[in-house]
């Protein structure tokens, strides 16, 4: 990632790509907590609904 046609990049291109990298990976993060909170809550939903049908 450092060397593009020959040169190597100045400090502000490192800045820039850290930044970059760790707003990815922020977004992935937030992206996983929230789809295992859906992922979650559907099962639980599925378990209610299990349960009343066993009721009945």
């Amino acid at each position: 990632m450092g060397d593009v046609g020959g040169k190597t990049r100045g400090p502000e291109w490192l800045d820039i790509e850290n930044s970059f990298s760790s707003s990815v990976n922020t977004t992935a993060n937030t992206a996983k907590n929230v789809g295992g909170f859906v992922g979650g809550a559907i099962s639980l939903v599925v378990e209610n609904n299990e349960v009343s049908n066993n009721e009945r």
